[in-house]
């Protein structure tokens, strides 16, 4: 299975590159306008279907260079058949990589929200926690601002559907790193300066209740942030600091754009998909009454229940 996971990263890698290499100097669609950058591929296990992801600066229109891209597949396809060895040519399927445009409305939306927020001084300070050097900087800013933290929440995270042993390696170690690597080391860092009466929100989830299969990996991150928050109340208990893991159900939030790129969500989710500012107003109210967990809503809570009455392997077997 490893070696399966890893050929798979191989075959995304050596595709994007070739893709690119056609679109910029073989590709003479008079639609695709623009300078295009291929930034990741992803190929579906059976080789069958490969989603292209990209960007494209300066186009004279999105739209259109995004239609003639789709025009175009066939004979890019036909291209990379001759200069990749695969036993099929996957199926190719464009899409529009819109992570850059998601950061900044991220960093918009942060600026509006500093304006608002009158008689305190704000810093944004912008990090990839699944880059090394953004510990180092938080570190030195922490060190050297030494500021007094009153509400920490440690909300990144991203989880990937599907069998284990058809994520590829990358995905799979990258929700250990974001999920539960850079939620130990922010805590970690912010700690020393977080004042008696303050709350730290680590972001777990229902997830983490029980094993979840095809949801493998970020459920087991789940319940690692589930435990280590709950541990840490206890720790803290006497600094009067409150610790609370938060454990929604799916929520209405861009989360799932990623998570289900490969299959569709299962119906029960659907149904159990909760508004965001309703999580958040809930998992207020339950740290200020000292709560070591945040469930929001019925159906949630009802999974709670019959995760602690079950047997982790009976619910392996029914979600499976």
């Amino acid at each position: 299975m490893a070696k399966n996971t890893n050929r798979l990263g191989r075959v995304n890698e050596e595709l994007r590159k070739e893709i690119s290499n056609i679109i910029n100097y073989e590709l003479k669609n008079p639609e695709v306008t623009g300078m295009i950058s291929v930034t990741k591929v992803k190929v579906t296990p059976d080789l069958k279907y490969a989603k292209v992801y990209v960007t494209v600066l300066n186009p004279k229109n999105l739209e259109k260079t995004m239609e003639g891209l789709k025009e175009s597949s066939r004979f890019i396809r036909t291209r990379v058949a001759h200069t990749v060895n695969l036993r099929i040519t996957p199926e190719l399927v464009f899409e529009y990589d819109d992570s850059i445009e998601n950061g900044e409305r991220i960093d918009s939306i942060l600026r509006e929200l500093k304006k608002e927020i009158i008689g305190t001084r704000v810093r944004i300070l912008p990090l990839d926690l699944m880059k090394e050097e953004s510990f180092e900087r938080l570190r030195k800013v922490l060190a050297k601002e030494r500021p007094t933290v009153r509400i920490l929440v440690n909300a990144s995270g991203f989880g990937i559907s599907g069998s284990f042993e058809h994520q590829t390696e990358e995905d799979a170690a990258g929700m250990i790193r974001l999920n539960c690597e850079a939620l130990t080391r922010v805590t970690y860092l912010v700690l020393p300066y977080v004042s008696r009466g303050s709350f730290i929100y680590q972001m777990a989830s229902s997830a983490g209740f029980a094993p979840q299969p095809d949801f493998t990996v970020y459920a087991a991150t789940k319940a690692y942030a589930k435990s280590f928050s709950i541990a840490l109340r206890q720790e803290l208990s006497g600094h009067e600091v409150k610790v609370i893991a938060v454990c929604p159900g799916p929520v209405k939030t861009e989360f799932f754009d990623r998570a289900y790129e490969q299959e569709e969500m299962k119906f029960y989710k659907k149904f159990a998909m909760a508004d965001p500012k309703r999580v958040v107003s809930k998992a207020i109210r339950d740290a200020r009454k000292n709560k070591a967990v945040s469930v929001y809503g019925f159906t949630m809570k009802t999974t709670r229940i019959i995760c602690k009455i079950l047997p982790g392997k009976w619910i392996a077997k029914i979600m499976g």
